[in-house]
């Protein structure tokens, strides 16, 4: 018997033993890898969602029609929206929170406030994103804004969480000027 060849069992069971902790071991990375790509998307498309609020209420100050919405009430600003509105509207004001108003996913929200610490003479836009993917435990964005309490003037708004039920947000605060510059030749 001892010249015969081969592994004997307990060498197969450790083999195979190890070949199910590698094969373990890729499929976690990848199940992560994948998670955290969908987490990356998400997040870019909530990028573009805040800039392209901020690119909203910058054609309507352009407009001139701006100014009457200003420090009223936070609005909600669904995908279609191509302005603000006074009005109950999917583009106007906030009831006790927006919706998940932009592909059945995401929340925007957009506050407009003039002559703040942060933007002196200047309109102050913050626009918030936010949104829940498979990623969410508990309740909520925990956030309660930049800083969580009034700028040192005394002027700058408290602005609370976008809303309870969504756990991820992306949010920009912007100043724009009053008037519509326009560079001369």
């Amino acid at each position: 018997m001892k010249n015969q060849k081969g592994l004997s069992l307990i060498e197969v069971v450790i083999a195979l033993a190890a070949g199910v902790i590698v094969i373990a071991a890729i499929t976690g990375t990848v199940i992560t890898s994948l998670s955290n790509t969908e987490s990356s998307a998400n997040q870019n498309t909530a990028t573009k969602y805040v800039q392209a609020g901020i690119d909203t209420v910058r054609q309507m100050r352009n407009a001139g029609t701006l100014s009457p919405l200003v420090g009223t009430s936070a609005y909600c600003m669904d995908k279609s929206c191509s302005a603000l509105s006074s009005s109950g509207t999917t583009c106007g004001p906030k009831a006790a929170s927006c919706s998940q108003n932009i592909d059945n996913t995401y929340s925007r929200e957009v506050d407009i406030n003039f002559d703040t610490c942060s933007c002196p003479n200047q309109y102050q836009v913050r626009v918030v994103v936010a949104w829940a993917d498979s990623k969410c435990f508990g309740s909520g964005v925990a956030s309660a804004g930049p800083g969580g309490s009034q700028g040192g003037c005394g002027k700058d708004p408290i602005y609370p969480p976008a809303s309870a039920n969504l756990c991820h947000q992306v949010e920009a605060i912007q100043c724009i000027t009053k008037e519509n510059t326009v560079p001369l030749p």
